[in-house]
């Protein structure tokens, strides 16, 4: 749970990058070798995202990104996706990916906040919805943690005055 008074609701701002994932190092070169580091702090830059934009979930050329969906700050965040397919699989095995990821705030008594993750994923066929399962599944839920982890970090580690700095237009 984030402490209320360093980021919660009313002054959560959302990330607009997938580098601001906070995943550690380690798991982001080992699975997105071509992805950079995650953001150690709160990129002001990133902090403007609208529904409809695209953030990027590994190099431009790669064709993977999220979409804003559903977006209400200091409440919550739904990412959309369907592009989260490794190269050739939609074509040579007729593949499908439709990805939802929300983030989801609420308050929580002692000026505290519950931070919520969810992730809705339908795969076709049977066997890709097999192979996620098995592989990207039990990947994710160690990815989801250590995001949550670097996530809770920052939040207690940011100021007023970093909170101050992100609201700058």
């Amino acid at each position: 749970m984030l402490p209320r008074n360093t980021y919660g609701r009313g002054s959560c701002k959302w990330a607009g990058d997938a580098r601001s994932g906070y995943t550690q190092r380690w798991v982001d070169k080992l699975l997105f070798p071509d992805n950079g580091p995650s953001a150690d702090r709160l990129v002001p830059a990133w902090q403007h995202l609208k529904i409809g934009d695209r953030i990027l979930d590994g190099p431009p050329d790669k064709h993977c990104a999220f979409v804003v969906d559903e977006l209400e700050p200091s409440t919550h965040l739904v990412l959309h996706s369907r592009e989260h397919l490794p190269p050739g699989w939609e074509q040579r095995f007729g593949a499908s990916l439709d990805w939802t990821w929300s983030f989801v705030l609420g308050p929580l008594p002692d000026s505290r906040t519950r931070f919520i993750v969810r992730s809705r994923l339908r795969l076709e066929p049977l066997w890709v919805r097999g192979v996620y399962l098995g592989l990207v599944v039990p990947a994710d839920f160690v990815m989801a943690r250590q995001m949550m982890r670097g996530l809770k970090q920052r939040a207690e580690r940011t100021t007023a005055q970093d909170l101050a700095a992100l609201a700058q237009p």
